[in-house]
């Protein structure tokens, strides 16, 4: 059974759900004041008009109710900036792109593969390619490595633009496709390629920006640089980049480049191999190993603010899991290393993801989504905070509106297979009574050779029970008993994170309601 687009969703609820987003980010920042408030409702795709009838002076004011598109148009149209009229021009072109989408997605038959990504949408998607080594020494390698990650990072934080993951693009490195094929296998709008040539001391690195629908470059430069403080150089070069590459998408941005600091090629390793290691997170070997690799990393640059959010989250990982022996030791731990992270780098978004997980587990549940929404506004473009954020509106009941996070984190991630996505996916799907999504999202993973625990098993019981397919609900009932000693997956921490009664006991009733069954 071929795996739903974005491996479990349709494109129009997709679709929607991108716009959704970036109407609320921009009613909350150059939009505050406008009197015209445009929403595409929860599970709707047609926009409505709410007017305010109060002066432009950002005070609460009452909206008038919201009218839908048609009945506004025959009225008579509120006063408004050339900013809101611009944002009700790109809902109704989006709108009308949503509705041709979906009649052509409803006749075209799916292909039978397995997990694939969206269509290239109307906002601008870029995947930025490993940068070529072509010097052949150690020296051109660390710029090109360097580089390609200080881009992917600083892209991640503009508003706008969807930038995939590093760990995607280094699975298509060394195949020989053009950026038409990339956009198919990534679903991306546009592909950034660069070199780094010549010998020591001078030293020419160019970068192309390509449109993936008509293979057009669309942006292109070239920096001869002598070679001297190597860091100096890359940052350098990065925040150029990413200008001309934020000209050629014609992208907004969240505030400016933020200064970064110049970190070790050695430290940036071993964070990386530390991220990877984390997943999945109920093995505490696997936690522990990944601790000592960000410890590490900030031993070799006492400075590096990813580092210290990444042992934050190795500590609030292990109190969220059970594995921690020292509840209350390790969530001060967690959320003082994440404040360590801030005060160094107040865009690391993974530290306000490790401070919600401590609300989370405090039981502040509003605390939770907020610190999470902060990290998505400093780093929206991070796969890990966008699915992490889909599990914190769930544990807050809030599953239905969670789905779109995760989905987004597989979109911006979908080719690695150690992530947590499609799991977070079933997860979230299933808390939301979307069974067969659910289903889906957990059977993609396990294909592909994702992480799989007894928790994923028993959501694929549930998933099969709910569905009412008894017979394969109880073959992998089986599976999960040979498996499981115990019933830890649905009375265990992971269990009591969740906000609503309903939302604590549903796996573990479900699984009970089949034991029953079966029994009978």
């Amino acid at each position: 059974m071929p795996v739903r687009t974005i491996v479990t969703s349709t494109i129009v609820r997709v679709e929607a759900g991108r716009l959704r987003r970036r109407l609320i980010e921009y009613y909350a920042d150059e939009g505050s004041k406008d009197p015209l408030r445009i929403e595409i409702p929860k599970g709707a795709y047609v926009p409505t008009f709410a007017v305010r009838s109060g002066a432009h002076d950002g005070s609460d004011v009452p909206a008038r109710p919201a009218v839908e598109m048609g009945r506004l148009s025959r009225g008579r149209w509120p006063s408004i900036g050339k900013s809101g009229i611009l944002a009700a021009l790109l809902v109704i072109a989006v709108t009308s792109w949503i509705g041709w989408r979906a009649m052509e997605q409803s006749i075209a038959p799916e292909p039978a593969e397995t997990a694939r990504v969206s269509s290239p949408t109307v906002f601008p998607a870029i995947v930025v390619m490993p940068f070529a080594d072509e010097t052949g020494t150690e020296e051109g390698n660390s710029l090109a490595t360097g580089l390609t990650e200080d881009i992917v990072t600083d892209l991640s934080k503009m508003r706008g633009v969807d930038v995939i993951a590093l760990s995607s693009a280094r699975l298509l490195e060394n195949q020989s496709i053009g950026p038409g094929a990339i956009g198919e296998k990534l679903g991306v709008t546009h592909v950034l390629r660069g070199s780094v040539r010549g010998q020591a001391p001078k030293h020419r690195i160019t970068a192309q920006l390509y449109e993936t629908r008509t293979n057009r470059q669309v942006w292109a430069e070239r920096f001869d640089r002598d070679f001297g403080n190597e860091l100096k150089i890359q940052d350098e070069l990065a925040t150029r980049v990413v200008r001309g590459v934020s000209e050629g998408l014609a992208a907004r941005q969240s505030g400016g480049l933020s200064a970064r600091r110049l970190v070790t090629d050695e430290a940036r390793a071993l964070y990386r191999q530390a991220m990877d290691l984390v997943n999945p997170p109920n093995d505490v070997s696997r936690l522990l190993v990944a601790r000592q690799a960000f410890e590490r990393a900030i031993e070799i640059d006492a400075g590096y603010s990813n580092a210290y959010a990444g042992l934050a989250y190795s500590y609030v990982f292990a109190v969220l899991f059970g594995h921690s022996a020292s509840v209350d030791a390790d969530l001060q731990a967690a959320a003082t290393l994440a404040q360590r992270a801030l005060n160094g780098d107040s865009t690391a978004g993974l530290a306000y993801t490790t401070l919600a997980f401590v609300e989370l587990i405090r039981e502040n549940y509003g605390n939770a989504v907020a610190l999470s929404g902060k990290a998505l506004i400093v780093q929206p473009g991070d796969p890990y905070i966008n699915a992490y954020h889909a599990y914190l509106l769930a544990a807050n009941g809030q599953a239905a509106a969670a789905v779109e996070y995760a989905e987004q984190a597989l979109r911006l991630d979908p080719l690695n297979v150690r992530s947590p996505y499609m799991n977070i996916l079933g997860y979230v799907s299933f808390y939301a009574g979307d069974y067969q999504n659910s289903l889906d999202a957990y059977l993609g993973s396990r294909r592909r050779g994702g992480p799989a625990t007894p928790g994923h098993q028993a959501h694929i019981v549930a998933c099969n029970a709910a569905l009412g397919r008894y017979d394969e609900a109880g073959k992998q009932l089986a599976i999960l008993d040979s498996i499981s000693e115990n019933d830890g997956w649905a009375d265990g921490p992971l269990a009591h994170r969740f906000r609503r009664t309903e939302d604590r006991e549903k796996l573990a009733i479900g699984i009970a309601e089949l034991r029953d069954r079966i029994g009978d």
